[in-house]
């Protein structure tokens, strides 16, 4: 449903059926894209699959004023990506619009596990102005499992997102000494491997990103497609190594 407001889009590319996967598993101990979140009504389906865990969880609210309870239901998806569905009470704002028709919205979040998520969330940060929007530490033994985690692990749950947007945003996850170094998170891989955001200059951009400890892989390129139209592309390396693609519109 991504013709509702604010909701990020994905894209679907075809590599060589020999490239590498990001995840051999559905497990989320490894670097990388691993999930994508999703806001569910308690009676939604994912594509008709069956959920392989399903649990509640006591989280505090974003006002930090009290605690609330979610229902999650993970789904496996192809290539090993991870789909938790998030249900949570009437009287808190879903994590995402929902389609009453469908009773799903989103994704609303990404999921990448990081090795040193305070290094990664000062890129974000001073490299792309987005703000951190919740700071958790994470240890129910369902919600690890679920995710294929050590269940003595204990989970930093960081969220960042562009000021002002209540959905799209990035949850960092540092599994401290739990977490596997990754070598297969960037493109050809299969799996969750680029994010892409729109800037509004790509030259200040590139030196911001820059100057907050990230590497440019390639660009700025002038291309267009129907996606974005005509535009600059840049692709950068983050700190954890995750790639990202800044796209700004030229002029038609």
């Amino acid at each position: 449903n991504s013709a509702l407001p604010g909701t990020p889009r994905l894209r679907v590319l075809t590599v060589p059926k020999d490239s590498p996967a990001v995840r051999d598993n559905y497990s989320a101990q490894a670097d990388g894209g691993a999930s994508l979140g999703f806001a569910c009504l308690p009676s939604a389906q994912l594509a008709g699959l069956q959920p392989s865990a399903q649990f509640e969880v006591t989280v505090p609210r974003p006002d930090k004023a009290d605690s609330y309870t979610v229902r999650e239901r993970y789904f496996h998806a192809p290539e090993n990506v991870l789909l938790p569905c998030v249900t949570r009470p009437a009287d808190v704002a879903p994590i995402a619009t929902l389609d009453p028709t469908v009773g799903v919205g989103g994704p609303a979040y990404a999921g990448i596990v990081v090795a040193d998520v305070e290094r990664e969330l000062r890129f974000y940060r001073d490299g792309l102005g987005m703000e951190k929007t919740r700071d958790i530490e994470l240890r129910e033994p369902e919600l690890l499992a679920a995710a294929g985690l050590p269940t003595d692990a204990v989970v930093r749950f960081v969220q960042v997102s562009a000021p002002g947007t209540t959905s799209g945003m990035l949850t960092l996850l540092d599994l401290g000494a739990k977490g596997v170094r990754n070598e297969h998170q960037h493109p050809p891989a299969r799996g969750l491997v680029l994010w892409t955001f729109p800037v509004s200059d790509i030259l200040i951009a590139r030196d911001r990103v820059k100057r907050a400890g990230g590497v440019i892989i390639a660009g700025p390129l002038a291309t267009t497609t129907p996606l974005f139209g005509s535009f600059q592309a840049l692709t950068v390396r983050t700190p954890a190594g995750v790639f990202l693609e800044l796209v700004a519109a030229t002029a038609q």
